[in-house]
C-alpha cells in the first residue's frame, strides 16, 4: 500500500478554526494603515495567494477588527453565484490584515497554499454545492464550511503538490501576461486604423436592407424557446464575446419558429451588434453559424462584399467606434441603437488601408490561440489537482510530467 493511499480526509472544523470577519465599508478606506480584504476583492483582484493588501483602514481600527494572520486562509462566504462562493486566498503578507464580515478566516497548521489550492478543486466544489444557500445572493455559513473535508497528506507532500500546481499556475499567468500585452498592441493598431481620414458610412458598405434589427418580443415570445439542443440557435447580446458568438448560454427555438422568422436568418460574414446595453460588443458570424437567427436585442449588418467581412468587422471593433455609438445612441436608462444610427456609423476605408486591418486580424488570431492554450492548461490544472487530491495521480509522477 502506497503512502498516498493512506492520506486521511478531515473536516475543516477538526483541523483549524473558522472565524467570521468584521464589518467595514468602502467609506472606511484610507490611503495607508491597516491592510484589509473585502470579500469582493477575493472574487476580482486576488488569485490563490496574496502578499499585499490593496486597501487600508485606519490603524486605530485594528483592535475592533478581525484579523487574518500570515498563513491564514481568507474565504469569501458570499457571491452572486454558487460557483464563486468559497473562493479563497492564502494571506502571506508580513502583517495581519483586517477581514470583511462576508468572509471567514481559516486558521490552521497546514501548508497555506495547499489549502488555497484545495479551495479551487473539484473535490472542494462537489462538497460545497451541498451547503450553499441561495436567496438574492449565494452564501455558505461557517458551520457548513467546517463540514467540508480536506485530504491531509504529510506536510512534505502538501509542499510537493504546491510546487507542481504552482508551476502550472506560473505558465497560466505567463500566458495571461502575453494576452494583456497583445491586447495593448491590438488597441494601438486599431487606433491607427480608426484614425485614417478616408471614411464612409456603414450603410454604403452593406447590402440593400443589409442592416436589420432582430425580432421584437411581440414576434418571438419567451415561451417559444426550447431546451432541445437540435433547435436553431438565437444570437443575443449576451452571446457576443470578444468578437465571437459563444454558445455556452445560447438560446434555441424549434424549426417551425425559425422558419417563421426566416428574414432574421444570419449568413456567414454577417456582423452582429447589440441593440442596447454594452455597445462595445460585436461579433462576426462564421460558417458554422450560418442559418442561425439574429435575436431580440441585436442588429445584423450584412456587407456587400462577404470576402471583406473579417476586415470590416475588425475596422468596427476599436474604441473610437464604441465611443461614436455611445454618443449617438438614444435613451437614458439604457442606451439603444437603431438601424438609422448604425447606418450612419463612419468606417475607415479598409481597402485603402488593407495592411493595417490585416495586422489587426493577425494580432486577434494570436490572442485567440494564446487564450485557447491558457484554457487548455487550466483544464489540465483542474484534472491534475483533482487527481492529486483524490489519489488517482501519484505526486512523484506528476512532478516529472510538469
Amino acid at each position: 500500500m502506497s503512502e498516498q493511499s493512506l492520506w486521511p480526509s478531515k473536516a475543516l472544523s477538526k483541523i483549524g478554526e473558522l472565524i467570521r470577519g468584521r464589518r467595514f465599508t468602502k467609506n472606511d478606506y484610507v490611503e495607508s494603515g491597516l491592510g484589509c480584504i473585502h470579500y469582493a476583492q477575493i472574487h476580482t483582484d486576488f488569485a490563490a495567494i496574496a502578499k499585499n493588501s490593496l486597501t487600508f483602514l485606519a490603524e486605530n481600527s485594528r483592535a475592533r477588527m478581525r484579523l487574518a494572520r500570515p498563513g491564514d486562509l481568507v474565504i469569501a462566504a458570499t457571491s452572486e453565484n454558487v460557483d464563486d462562493v468559497g473562493k479563497a486566498v492564502a494571506w502571506l503578507g508580513d502583517d495581519d490584515v483586517a477581514v470583511h464580515d462576508d468572509c471567514y478566516i481559516f486558521r490552521h497548521r497546514l501548508d497555506p497554499v495547499y489549502v488555497s489550492y484545495f479551495f479551487t478543486s473539484s473535490p472542494f466544489n462537489s462538497q460545497k454545492i451541498k451547503y450553499v444557500s441561495e436567496t438574492k445572493v449565494a452564501r455558505i455559513s461557517g458551520v457548513n464550511l467546517g463540514l467540508i473535508e480536506i485530504p491531509v497528506p504529510p506536510r512534505q507532500v502538501q509542499e510537493r503538490i504546491v510546487e507542481v500546481i504552482g508551476a502550472v499556475d506560473e505558465q497560466i499567468a505567463a500566458l495571461g501576461a502575453e494576452v494583456a500585452s497583445l491586447r495593448s498592441l491590438l488597441a494601438g493598431t486599431r487606433r491607427e486604423l480608426e484614425s485614417v481620414e478616408d471614411r464612409t458610412a456603414l450603410v454604403d458598405l452593406a447590402e440593400p436592407r443589409g442592416i436589420q434589427i432582430g425580432p421584437f418580443g411581440s414576434q418571438l415570445h419567451a415561451h417559444e424557446y426550447t431546451e432541445d439542443s437540435s433547435g436553431t440557435p438565437v444570437v443575443m447580446p449576451q452571446d457576443l464575446v470578444d468578437g465571437q458568438i459563444l454558445t455556452t448560454k445560447i438560446r434555441r427555438v424549434p424549426d417551425n419558429v425559425a422558419a417563421r422568422l426566416s428574414r432574421h436568418r444570419l449568413t456567414a460574414g454577417d456582423i452582429v451588434f447589440p441593440r442596447r446595453g454594452d455597445l462595445s460588443k460585436r461579433a462576426l458570424v462564421i460558417a458554422e453559424q450560418d442559418g442561425w437567427l439574429c435575436g431580440t436585442g441585436c442588429i445584423r449588418v450584412r456587407p456587400q462584399d462577404s470576402s471583406m467581412s473579417r476586415l470590416l468587422a475588425e475596422a468596427l471593433s476599436g474604441a473610437a467606434t464604441t465611443e461614436w455609438l455611445v454618443s449617438h445612441a438614444v435613451g437614458t436608462t439604457m442606451l439603444n441603437l437603431n438601424t438609422e444610427i448604425l447606418s450612419n456609423l463612419p468606417v475607415a476605408d479598409i481597402k485603402g488601408h488593407h495592411a493595417i486591418a490585416e495586422a489587426c486580424l493577425e494580432i486577434v488570431d494570436v490572442i485567440r490561440r494564446t487564450q485557447l492554450q491558457a484554457s487548455r492548461l487550466r483544464s489540465v490544472r483542474a484534472s491534475l489537482l483533482s487527481g492529486l487530491l483524490n489519489r488517482t495521480i501519484d505526486i512523484k509522477s506528476a512532478e516529472l510530467e510538469v
